[in-house]
């Protein structure tokens, strides 16, 4: 159970996440330079809401896997990534959209070419990385738990097995116990039935019925 807790709560949610953050990064980087190439106004003003929302979306995905990530190890490349994420954003919303909203389109250019398309290649890498890494443990966490459901599975044979190894020695032994005088008893009374009275009851020292079966039966035998 720890096993599929960790897979579904962790393994999971942080490649659905990692992918997440990738997709709402690379449509960032690729509205911001549409808006470098456009002169309409609303047209800009759109692609600009559209960035800012897929950046809160960023923001709400990466607490998430900053808070449970915070003591494994991909911590220290997740702060890497927020903090060029953290860079990106400010040179965007500082730099980038204000020359763009000034017609500088040139300049805006430049940024985004320059400075900003380095930071892009970096977080591109270290979020390839994390998500490979990601889709890696989840696969071994099933792995894991593919393991452990067929060793328990195993174990459970193996005691079904030694069970119905006891239950039959169990019955084998009970049958000797009961059935074996039982079937005496039975031929000693077709003896006397067919007029032989000389036969001998072996005296039983059992306190069980069948004991006291073959007690009685032989003081009838010895009474005739």
């Amino acid at each position: 159970q720890a096993v599929q807790k960790r897979i579904y709560e962790v393994e999971f949610a942080n490649v659905a996440d990692l992918k997440d953050v990738r997709f709402h990064q690379d449509r960032i980087r690729t509205q911001t330079l549409a808006m470098s190439l456009v002169k309409e106004r609303n047209r800009l003003e759109a692609l600009k809401s559209s960035g800012e929302e897929y950046t809160k979306k960023n923001d709400d995905l990466m607490r998430k896997l900053m808070d449970r990530e915070k003591n494994d190890k991909h911590a220290a490349r997740l702060k890497e990534f927020e903090d060029l994420r953290t860079a990106f954003r400010e040179t965007r919303e500082n730099q980038v959209i204000p020359l763009i909203l000034a017609g500088k389109m040139e300049e805006a250019r430049t940024v985004i070419t320059g400075i900003q398309a380095a930071r892009n290649e970096k977080m591109t890498a270290i979020i390839d990385e994390l998500v490979d890494e990601a889709d890696r443990e989840a696969k071994t966490a099933v792995s894991d738990s593919a393991r452990a459901a067929s060793a328990a599975v195993n174990v459970l044979a193996g005691m079904g097995f030694v069970t119905l190894i006891l239950s039959a020695g169990s019955v084998k032994y009970l049958s000797g116990i009961i059935a074996g005088p039982m079937q005496e008893l039975s031929r000693t009374a077709e003896k006397i039935a067919a007029g032989d009275l000389t036969v001998n009851v072996a005296a039983e020292d059992r306190a069980d019925e069948v004991g006291t079966l073959t007690r009685t039966f032989g003081k009838m035998v010895e009474n005739m």
